[in-house]
């Protein structure tokens, strides 16, 4: 391909809105589409004319005309230059060519279907790129409910009349579809309209012609398919194909447009158009965002049409609104899809092309209204691309353009000679001889000119198949190459669809598997708290029974105590009462002490003999007495020291039993925020459940530690208690020993020497005197038994 046709190439690449077509639709507009050679000062189009083309321009510079006017000169370097030149119907402005000129000749039509097209196929790309979307779809409620149920739930059907709805189920052809059957082929012609009424069928699209199926979506029961075809008037965007044995519902197109259509799509002229957005109502521009930036209604918002389902909840769904792109066919699918969504719509009919006072300006009303001029026609076949520079083309017309102007010219030379002849004039003769001569020449220049247009028709015809072979070779590789990418892209978008289904089976694999470690340790966390209520219940009932053990040992102890204080008393009482005896004899003796008093002196020596005797073995009874005292006192105190060390051991078991308590309680739980770690594998949660368990036991063992050390040190600081309080006792009573037996002896002495009068009397006293002793020793070795007792019941509380 030549530099200048490369150049010429990319021009068509940036012209708006063929920019924002694939390469395979550009390749399908260029095939359609004519480039055309005008020379300088030639018009494209007069002010007034009514076409269905679009001229874009390619090189050189236009001016245009209004009113016989210059209004603006154009070049390829103005950014109005990408658009199409003055389009409005019927057309604002001539365009004149300034200098020799290359324009794009496109039907209107044909381009705006392509751009239906485009906009579906960037729509069908978001789709494949993972946005849940639909393609020529009207979502259904549920699997399992009926398809006329969710037709008449559904938006869309809502809007319709129960006339038409009944004749729509008249009217509508169950067809059965078996499994891999294809129901509707990418780029066919739009006839029907499907719902599903049983089983589901596949969206499916290719990027270019021999690329693999894309799948884009599933459809179900309840689910309709095919109408932005019908609507459009253009070909199908996509290949449906049962993913099932099914039964689909067909409608006609005509049906279609008749029943669904028309009832449901409203198109509004102009002025009605305008006096609704007066009243409230939003324009919306369906078309590309540099469309909608060049020109546009006022106070319009624009969401592209291949944007427009994506973007409905943008919308305002109390407001209505009006839809408008360039000719209507872009606006009226956009309508009919924001209608299956619930909203208030219509769109402007015959769209910005037919309505120039939309934009604000003036239609222009033609002095003579006339046809626009057929396009010039330029042989070429359908297999070759519009890069080709078809100016050369375009020079053999010119060729042949003087043929026929010599035409024109050698036809009024012959009216005149007609005229010449039927003069009978002389002169006239003479200018009869000349227009002869005239008629020869221009002959003869035809002649020359039609060889000349003949030999540059077969040059220019060799040229062009040589531009056209080159251009053909070019356009195989470049097919191939694209051939090449989009088959890449199809096996990418299997292995991505491939691995998202992979992804999404893992997925959902590991959320079972979660699901089954959330409900294990649902229930671990159960038991575990079952176990902290047994072992809070099990803490409860051992201090409700060590407090009764505590009480139960502090009413023993107290029993012990009281019962020794009994004990101690009644020998109390009873030495005093015995004493009282011993003074009333002592009293009987004092009267019989006239009658002895003979006796008493013979006896005297006696009784001093006895007495002294009685002396010595009282002290030496006395100094026994005290000696096994100051033992028993010894043996107290060491029990004390016993007691003491006894407390030390309980107070570090406690400790130790206490720290035990505090290590297994972190290690539960450490054990505890482990078990709730999803990560554990089944063996670690089993050996995690299984140290919980060892560690409540030790906790549970530790508590019960502490408590019999609490318990047991309760009962040593009792037992000191009443060591201590022993062995105060024993020092008091070994003083009231000593004191009561000093008394006693002193009493007994001044009493013998009172009333010893006779031996007998003496050996009364002697008598009375052992007495009074062996009530003594008696009520002493009691005392030490009780005592004796008492440590006993201690030491043995101790034991336990």
């Amino acid at each position: 391909m030549s530099e200048a046709n490369e150049q010429i190439l990319q021009r068509i690449k940036q012209l708006i809105p063929i920019n924002e077509l694939t390469p395979n639709l550009q390749s399908k507009l260029l095939n359609s589409a004519q480039v055309l050679n005008v020379k300088k000062s030639r018009f494209l189009f007069k002010q007034g004319d009514k076409d269905e083309y679009s001229y874009f321009l390619l090189e050189g510079e236009v001016e245009l005309h209004a009113n016989k006017k210059l209004d603006s000169v154009l070049d390829i370097s103005s950014d109005r230059a990408k658009y199409a030149l003055a389009q409005l119907q019927p057309r604002q402005f001539s365009v004149k060519a300034k200098t020799e000129i290359k324009v794009l000749l496109i039907e209107r039509n044909k381009l705006d279907q392509l751009m239906l097209l485009a906009q579906e196929s960037t729509l069908s790309s978001t789709m494949s790129g993972g946005t849940d979307i639909e393609v020529d779809v009207v979502d259904g409620v549920d699997d399992d409910t009926d398809w006329m149920t969710q037709m008449l739930q559904s938006e869309l059907f809502s809007r319709m009349s129960m006339p038409n709805i009944h004749q729509l189920f008249a009217l509508l052809e169950p067809i059965d579809k078996k499994a891999g059957e294809v129901v509707i082929s990418q780029g066919e012609p739009g006839e029907h309209y499907y719902i599903i009424s049983e089983g589901k069928c596949a969206v499916s699209r290719k990027p270019m012609p021999t690329s693999k199926d894309v799948k884009l979506a599933e459809l179900k029961t309840g689910d309709s398919f095919g109408e932005e075809a019908l609507i459009s008037d253009s070909t199908r965007n996509a290949t449906i194909t049962m993913i099932t044995d099914g039964v689909l519902m067909k409608l006609s197109k005509d049906t279609f447009i008749e029943l669904i259509q028309k009832p449901t799509l409203e198109s509004l002229s102009f002025s009605d158009a305008e006096a609704l957005v007066d009243e409230g109502a939003v324009w919306l521009d369906v078309r590309f965002p540099n469309e909608h930036q060049e020109s546009s209604i006022d106070d319009s918002i624009n969401i592209p049409l291949n944007s427009l389902r994506l973007k409905t909840d943008d919308l305002d769904s109390s407001k209505q609104y009006v839809l408008f792109c360039d000719t209507g066919g872009r606006s009226s699918t956009g309508a009919f899809l924001l209608a299956e969504r619930g909203f208030t719509v219509s769109y402007l009919e015959g769209g910005l092309v037919n309505n120039p006072e939309a934009l604000g300006v003036q239609a222009v009303v033609p002095e003579e209204p006339k046809k626009a001029p057929k396009p010039v026609e330029v042989k070429k076949e359908k297999e070759v691309e519009a890069d080709i520079d078809v100016g050369v083309v375009n020079e053999a017309i010119d060729a042949h353009v003087r043929v026929e102007i010599l035409n024109a010219k050698l036809e009024t030379t012959q009216i005149e000679m007609s005229v010449a002849e039927d003069s009978k004039d002389e002169f006239e003769k003479e200018n009869q001889k000349k227009l002869l001569a005239a008629k020869k020449k221009l002959e003869a220049q035809k002649t020359k000119a039609e060889a000349e247009a003949k030999e540059k028709e077969k040059e220019e015809e060799l040229k062009f198949q040589k531009l056209k072979e080159e251009a053909k070779k070019k356009m195989l590789q470049e097919k191939k190459q694209l051939e090449e990418i989009y088959n890449k892209n199809a096996k990418d978008m299997e292995k991505l669809q491939k691995a998202k289904e992979q992804a999404e089976e893992e997925i959902r694999k590991e959320r079972e598997k979660l699901e089954q470690q959330a409900e294990a340790a649902k229930k671990q966390i159960e038991e575990a708290e079952r176990l902290k209520q047994e072992i809070e219940e099990s803490k409860k009932g051992l201090e409700v029974q060590a407090e009764k053990k505590k009480l139960e040992d502090e009413a023993r102890v107290k029993k012990i105590q009281d019962a020794a204080k009994a004990e101690i008393e009644e020998e109390r009482k009873k030495l005093a009462e015995q004493y009282d005896r011993n003074a009333k004899e002592f009293e009987e003796l004092k009267k019989e002490k006239a009658a002895t008093e003979a006796v008493r002196i013979a006896a005297k020596e006696e009784a001093d003999k006895i007495i002294r005797e009685h002396k010595l073995s009282h002290e030496k009874t006395r100094a026994d007495e005290v000696e096994k005292m100051k033992a028993e006192r010894l043996a107290l105190e060491e029990k004390s020291k016993k007691i003491e060390s006894a407390m030390q051991q309980i107070q570090q078991a406690k400790q130790k039993a206490e720290e035990e308590k505090k290590v297994a309680l972190s290690k539960a739980k450490d054990l505890k925020e482990k078990q709730m770690e999803s990560t554990n594998t089944k063996e670690q949660r089993a050996q995690i459940d299984t140290e919980i368990e060892v560690v409540s036991k030790k906790v549970v063992q530790a508590e019960r530690s502490l408590k019999d050390v609490n318990h047991q040190a309760k009962q040593a600081v009792s037992a000191k208690k009443l060591n201590e309080a022993d062995l105060i006792k024993k020092a008091e009573e070994e003083k009231e020993f000593q004191v009561q037996v000093q008394n006693d002896l002193e009493e007994f002495e001044d009493k013998q020497q009172e009333e010893a009068e006779t031996v007998t009397q003496v050996q009364v006293h002697s008598d009375q005197m052992k007495r009074i002793m062996a009530k003594a020793a008696d009520a002493k070795i009691k005392a030490a038994s009780a005592n004796k007792n008492l440590m006993n019941d201690i030491s043995k509380q101790l034991g336990d």
